[in-house]
This record gives structure tokens, sequence and C-alpha cells, in this order.
């Protein structure tokens, strides 16, 4: 189930707290938050840190813990249209939203992060946690072992980011809104 970022908690975890900072200063009316129902256990979170040998950022393992889980984070579709099938332009004028993913098993498998790492793994032949995509885009964004994320294309390891992940995760939210910017001045010019 989704719940639109209105519907409030009345506890509120630190993570919670500065992630709900970064809404406030980035998303407008424009713009949505979708929220998965059920946060992970951080037992799930062990689990998947003992099979893979990955040791997860506090910060991430919190956020998935947290009610911002699972999160998307896009632009309304009266302000930025869907892409269809065939359509042709510039490929950041498809990339209206971003997804985090998580651990909850209910969710869809392309969010759901254990089995994004085993496709990973044996597909794309990295051993990365895959934890984040911008729409439309088959890049995902992952956690690396030496604590770096990376945009990957499969077979060719992409752009590095030396940052823990709410200092990604913010500079997600940034680039989205001066996408939405560029793509308003872009539909001017059609």
């Amino acid at each position: 189930m989704i719940y639109r970022l209105k519907k409030v908690f009345q506890k509120k975890t630190d993570i919670e707290k500065r992630v709900e900072s970064l809404l406030k200063k980035y998303v407008d009316d424009e713009m949505e938050v979708l929220l998965h129902e059920t946060p992970a256990t951080l037992e799930q979170i062990e689990n998947f840190e003992y099979k893979t040998g990955f040791t997860l950022s506090e910060s991430f393992k919190s956020f998935c813990c947290s009610k911002y889980h699972l999160l998307a984070v896009e632009v309304k579709e009266e302000v930025w249209e869907r892409p269809y099938c065939g359509q042709r332009g510039p490929a950041w004028t498809f990339s209206y939203g971003f997804d985090v993913h998580g651990f909850d098993v209910e969710s869809d498998e392309q969010y759901y992060i254990p089995k994004l790492y085993e496709y990973m793994k044996s597909e794309c032949l990295t051993d990365t946690v895959p934890f984040l995509n911008i729409a439309t885009d088959s890049d995902p964004f992952c956690f690396c072992k030496d604590d770096t994320i990376r945009q990957y294309e499969c077979q060719n390891s992409g752009m590095e980011y030396d940052m823990d992940f709410l200092s990604f995760f913010e500079l997600q939210l940034k680039e989205l809104c001066e996408r939405k910017k560029a793509y308003k001045q872009y539909k001017k010019m059609q």
C-alpha cells in the first residue's frame, strides 16, 4: 500500500527527522512522495549483510527501518508528462523521479534489494547493492564494498560518488528539482 507524504506518524526517529527536513527543502507542490507501507526490520537487513558480506551504512539501515523506506519522489504527471513507448527526446526528459529500494518482501521485485543484488551479481557480474534508480533509467545506483556509491551500466562501472547515503539522497532531490526546472523550460520551447 502506498501513502502520500502528508500522512505523518506520531513519533519520529532521527533519520526520519533528517529525511523529512530534506523533503521539505526540495519537494514542492508540483512533486509527490510515495511511501510503501511496511518498513524493514533490522533482522532482515542483518541477514542480507550476513549472506552477502556487505556492511551497509548505519544511515541507510536506519532509513530502511523508518517510514521512509521504499520511497519514490516524482514530479506530478500534470507537470511532467510520462514517456510513452517509442517516444524520442533527450534522455533526461524522461527522468521525472527516483525510487529508493528496500527490504520489504511484499514489494515488487524491482524494489526489493536482495533480488536486485542477485540480479547484479549474476547478470552484470558485479558485487554491488543496488539501492536507487532514476525513473526510466535502467542503470541503478549501488553501494560498493569500498563504501562508495556508483551508477552501474551492465558490464561497466559508471560514475563514482564518495558520500554517505543521506548526502547522496539530498543530491538526488536537488538534481530532480533542477531537471524539473529544465523540463519546464524545454516544454516551453516545444
